[in-house]
């Protein structure tokens, strides 16, 4: 017979001796301003962006996510995954298990979120390293079982943006938080209802400039210049729009032929016809009109990577810019919008970055949104989790001193299993003394 107490100790050992876990690298912070494209440096005098990318890298554009919407194109940045993979396929969509929409209201739940995707700051967790979320789409809900160490979510705009900043820089002091996503929801606002080209949109630009030196300053000022590394993302561009160049669905097929339709929000329209009306649904649509293109969904162009999700429904159409979709449309009153093919130059988007994990002066090759996600573990040194992005192109953004990620994910998940056992061995050392 095995002595139970012996072998309970030994395991609680073992347990504790995981725990011990230490994981070294540099701290981040990931900011995205919404909407910011990548061109909007160029007629605005931006001069903490200047001394940023002076003292930093830069690339001259960078591709987002398809669909060029907020919600997939955020969640893309930190998971390092097309929207096909993690499940967040759309501002508005429509899940058909749940047989739901999605709304402002809803969108903290974890079941719009939790589909199998680890965004970085679970990655973080779950390697022994802390994180925190401001804003950011889906930085306030449960994922995989765990929030952020450190969040805010809402998304209030009034909040104001030298006082968010004061909070993440308070994390970082006193929560000892490894890395921190920030959002910020301009300009995409201005540029949607001033437009591209107006006053208001550059005005705003200047504001984005101005934050981006009062973190800075914060940084200097809390002495975490050494080990702080600054990322500026947005999630797409911005398109001028008219009034007089929209595609009305309802002009070319019957609303009582379909169940769900995903439409009124941009380029992009997603169709669930009613049972046995699929074909004719498709017949009617797909030669409707000359700046509209319409697939079934297994016939979605691989480009998109879009289309291996189940919330992507059976008839997908997209117009080509400046034209939307709508079924009837409404005037709303917006003069700039996105969500439109991720190769077109206007949905790009930008990428700054400065710190000690960086080159100084470099401007590398464009590269794409989903890229992010590696290139945040590289420099946090934790194994990423799969994910769709590539290491190549953005690892050149680094000094040549930033170590590879550590191999830590194994460190983890036996963590976790030396857990179980440890509550085995409570049960039998319970047990013995009974």
């Amino acid at each position: 017979m095995f002595n139970k107490r012996a072998l309970s100790i030994l395991i609680v050992s073992s347990f504790l001796s995981h725990q011990a876990l230490e994981v070294e690298g540099n701290k981040v912070i990931l900011v995205s301003f919404d909407g910011f494209r990548y061109d909007y440096l160029e007629d605005v005098d931006t001069p903490n962006f200047d001394a940023a990318i002076a003292a930093g890298v830069t690339a001259p554009y960078v591709t987002p996510a398809f669909v060029t919407l907020t919600l997939p194109s955020h969640f893309s940045i930190v998971t390092g995954l097309w929207p096909e993979s993690h499940g967040v396929v759309h501002n508005i969509m429509y899940d058909p298990v749940f047989n739901e929409t999605i709304t402002p209201e809803t969108r903290n739940q974890s079941k719009w979120w939790d589909m199998g995707a680890e965004p970085i700051w679970q990655t973080a967790r779950f390697q022994g390293k802390a994180s925190g979320s401001y804003f950011y789409f889906g930085g306030e809900v449960e994922i995989m079982g765990l929030y952020p160490n450190v969040y805010i979510g809402n998304n209030d705009p009034t909040v104001p943006w030298n006082e968010r900043i004061d909070t993440v820089i308070s994390w970082f002091l006193d929560e000892d938080i490894d890395v921190i996503t920030l959002y910020f929801n301009q300009p995409d606002n201005v540029g949607h209802y001033n437009g591209i080209d107006s006053n208001e949109r550059r005005d705003m630009v200047r504001q984005c400039d101005d934050t981006l030196g009062y973190l800075m300053e914060k940084i200097d000022e809390n002495g975490l210049t050494d080990v702080m590394n600054i990322i500026v993302v947005s999630d797409h561009g911005m398109s001028e729009i008219f009034d007089d160049m929209k595609i009305e669905l309802y002009n070319y097929i019957d609303p009582n032929d379909v169940y769900h339709v995903i439409a009124d929000y941009g380029p992009v329209a997603m169709i669930q016809p009613k049972e046995g009306r699929l074909d004719a649904v498709f017949d009617n649509l797909k030669d409707a009109h000359p700046n509209m293109s319409v697939y079934m969904k297994e016939d979605i162009p691989d480009r998109f990577n879009y289309r291996d999700h189940y919330r992507i429904l059976p008839i997908f159409a997209i117009s080509d810019r400046p034209w939307e979709i709508a079924t009837k449309w409404v005037p709303n009153g917006q003069v700039g919008g996105h969500g439109f093919d991720n190769q077109d130059m206007t949905m790009k988007n930008i990428f700054v970055a400065t710190g000690p994990d960086f080159k100084t002066g470099y401007i590398s090759e464009p590269f794409n949104s989903v890229d992010i996600y590696p290139l945040l573990c590289q420099i946090l040194q934790l194994e990423p989790a799969p994910n769709n992005g590539s290491l190549e192109i953005v690892k050149t953004l680094l000094s040549s001193d930033v170590g590879g990620a550590v191999s830590s994910r194994g460190d983890f998940f036996t963590v976790v299993v030396s857990g179980l056992v440890c509550l085995y061995a409570v049960a039998l050392l319970s047990q013995s003394d009974s």
